[in-house]
């Protein structure tokens, strides 16, 4: 009986197993984010005696670098940060400095993007839905109100390490 590795990776309906993800060639891949919950961590119930994880694997297959989560943190902050990681990430091709090809480096971009999370009030953080209604975005009217309502506007609601240290850059 031929061994069936078990999803690891769940997308939708669908999933990539570890055996999946060693059969890409990831050699032109700078980097790869894994901003769901708990994607940072190893798995030790696997049944070989080394311990693997995703961002172990995605290294295997060739990627340079990998960002994933240690621990489930909130949805919207980690959608806040994560559109921040981007931003920061692209600051340095859009300003037109010399990336070789690739965009900023990753790990300063992550650390950029937690800090202005953890610093960042109800209002400079309200900001940031306020364009993306702008822009047409419904769907972000309802988080923009529970911010605004949930404190004061000088509140730094994600402060607590809990939004954005579980984060992690891996790699070159």
């Amino acid at each position: 009986m031929a061994w069936d590795p078990p999803t690891i990776l769940h997308l939708g309906e669908e999933g990539l197993s570890f055996q999946d993800i060693l059969g890409q060639d990831l050699h032109k891949a700078r980097l790869v984010c894994l901003s769901a919950c708990d994607t940072g961590l190893v798995e030790h119930s696997l049944p070989w005696d080394e311990h693997e994880g995703l961002v172990t694997v995605f290294l295997q297959t060739g990627a340079a670098a990998v960002v994933s989560a240690l621990w489930a943190a909130d949805d919207r902050s980690t959608a806040l940060l994560m559109q921040r990681f981007y931003t920061e990430l692209t600051a340095a091709e859009r300003a037109g400095a010399d990336t070789a090809g690739w965009p900023g480096d990753p790990a300063r971009a992550l650390r950029r993007a937690q800090l202005w999370l953890r610093d960042s009030t109800r209002v400079e953080l309200a900001a940031v839905y306020e364009r993306l209604v702008a822009d047409g975005h419904d769907r972000f009217i309802e988080p923009y109100t529970e911010l605004m309502l949930a404190g004061a506007p000088d509140d730094r609601p994600y402060a607590h390490p809990a939004f954005w240290a579980p984060f992690t850059f891996t790699g070159a």
